[in-house]
C-alpha cells in the first residue's frame, strides 16, 4: 500500500465557508504528518465560499499527499465527477480509510468504493448523526432523507467505527445505528498557543463577549443577541466574527442584520476573519459565548471555537446539551439552560463576575485546554483506532 491512511474529506481548510469540518480535516492529518514515517493520502474537493483552492493551498505535510477535485453545482456537497478516479485511487491505495463527514458525494461515494475493494474504513459524523440534526431532514427536507435511508445509514454501519467528538454525539449515532456500532470517542483538538495576556479592561467596568462562528440557526447566536440586548449595560460590547450560510440561511442572516443595526453599535461585526484574527478577536473578550441549540431543533456536535477560547485562557459561556455541560464544574466558564431568560441570567451573571474571579477562570479554561484538547493527544487517539482496523484484521 501506498498510504497508511488515506483522508477522504468534502472541504479542507483553508476553505472558506463549511466550518470546523474543514478545519478539522486539515488539523488532524498535519498532527497526523508529524511523525515522517507515516505516509497519508489527503482528497477533498476545490470549493471555498465563491471561489476554489488548490492543493499548494492546503500543503499539510511533507509527508502528505494531496489531491483535490473540481467542485461545481452543489458545491457544499462537493459534486464533482473528476472526484471518481481520485477516490479510487486514494481508497485502493490506502490501507485504512478516513471519513470525514458524512452524507455528501465523495463521503458516500468512498464508502461504497471502500466496500468494492474491501478496504477498512472509519468515519466521523462530524455532526451529521446528531438526533436533531436528523430529525430535522426526516421532517424538512424529504429529498435529503431518503438519501440517509437508502446511502448514508446502510454503507456507514459498514463501517469498522466511528470517530465521535464526544459522548452526546456518540449516543445519536447509536440511536440510528445501533448500540453495537464501535466508536472511538476524541475531541477536534487544537494547536496550544502561548499563554495570552489578560483581558484589556475590568469587568467592573464593561463586559465584552465574542462569538466566532458561521451566523446560522444551528448556532443560535441570534436569539442570544436579543438577550444580550436586553441584558447588556453601558459600554458592554458583543464582538461577531463569521460569515453567512449561503440562501439556506438568508433570512436568519438578515435578522442578524436587523439585531446588529439594532444595538447603535455595541455589537460589532466583523464579517469572515483569518485564524490569527480570530484569535485577537477571542484575547479582545472577557468570554466567548457558545449558544448553540437556543434557536430550536438544531445544534451543533462539538464548537471549535470554544475549545480555542480555552486554549487562549478565556472562559466560555455555553448552552446546555453540548459537549461543554462540565464546563462550570470545571471553573472555566459558564452554562444556561436552552431558553431566552437563562441567556438573560448568565449575560448578567458574567457581568457581575469580578477582576480575580476572572482570571482564576481564564486561569481554569487554560488548563481545561492543555488536559483535555490537545491536537497531539487526540489525534494519536484516532490514528491508533483508524491503524487499529487494520493491525486486527
Amino acid at each position: 500500500m501506498r498510504y497508511d491512511v488515506g483522508m477522504i474529506t468534502t472541504h479542507v481548510s483553508p476553505a472558506l465557508g463549511f466550518g470546523g469540518v474543514a478545519v478539522s480535516a486539515a488539523r488532524l492529518v498535519a498532527a497526523w504528518a508529524r511523525v515522517s514515517s507515516r505516509h497519508i493520502g489527503l482528497c477533498s474537493s476545490n470549493a471555498s465560499g465563491k471561489g476554489s483552492i488548490s492543493a499548494e493551498d492546503v500543503r499539510l505535510g511533507a509527508n502528505v499527499s494531496e489531491r483535490l477535485y473540481h467542485a461545481y453545482w452543489f458545491k457544499r456537497w462537493g459534486f464533482g465527477l473528476g472526484a471518481i478516479p481520485l477516490l479510487v485511487n486514494l481508497c485502493k491505495q490506502s490501507r485504512v480509510v478516513y471519513l470525514n463527514g458524512i452524507a455528501t458525494w465523495p463521503t458516500t461515494l468512498s464508502a461504497i468504493i471502500c466496500c468494492f475493494y474491501k478496504r477498512p474504513f472509519i468515519v466521523a459524523p462530524r455532526g451529521g448523526l446528531m438526533p436533531e440534526h436528523v430529525e430535522h431532514i426526516r421532517l424538512n427536507k424529504p429529498t435529503k432523507w431518503i438519501f440517509y435511508r437508502l446511502l448514508t445509514f446502510p454503507w456507514i454501519k459498514r463501517a469498522r467505527a466511528l470517530h465521535c467528538t464526544g459522548k452526546m454525539e456518540a449516543n445519536g449515532a447509536r440511536a440510528w445505528l445501533g448500540e453495537n456500532m464501535p466508536i472511538v470517542i476524541a475531541p477536534n483538538g487544537i494547536e496550544l498557543p502561548p499563554v495570552p495576556s489578560i483581558a484589556p479592561s475590568l469587568i467592573e467596568d464593561k463586559l465584552v463577549l465574542a462569538y466566532v462562528g458561521r451566523i446560522s440557526h444551528e448556532k443560535g447566536i441570534n436569539t442570544f443577541l436579543r438577550g444580550w440586548l436586553q441584558a447588556k449595560r453601558p459600554g458592554d460590547r458583543f464582538l461577531v466574527a463569521g460569515s453567512g450560510s449561503g440562501v439556506a440561511e438568508e433570512a436568519y442572516f438578515k435578522d442578524f442584520q436587523k439585531i446588529v443595526s439594532q444595538s447603535n453599535g455595541a455589537i460589532e461585526y466583523r464579517g469572515y476573519l483569518n485564524s490569527s484574527e480570530v484569535n485577537k478577536l477571542i484575547e479582545n473578550s472577557h468570554f466567548l459565548v457558545l449558544p448553540s441549540g437556543l434557536d430550536g431543533d438544531v445544534r451543533e456536535n462539538f464548537g471549535n471555537a470554544a475549545a480555542e477560547a480555552l486554549a487562549l485562557g478565556r472562559p466560555v459561556i455555553v448552552c446546555k446539551g453540548l459537549e461543554w455541560d462540565d464546563i462550570e464544574a470545571s471553573e472555566a466558564g459558564l452554562v444556561f439552560d436552552r431558553r431566552m431568560d437563562a441567556a438573560v441570567d448568565v449575560i448578567r451573571r458574567a457581568a457581575k463576575t469580578k477582576k480575580g474571579a476572572w482570571i482564576h477562570m481564564a486561569e481554569k479554561a487554560r488548563s481545561y485546554a492543555e488536559q483535555r484538547l490537545d491536537i497531539r493527544v487526540a489525534a494519536e487517539q484516532v490514528w491508533d483506532a483508524v491503524t487499529g482496523c487494520v493491525d486486527h484484521e
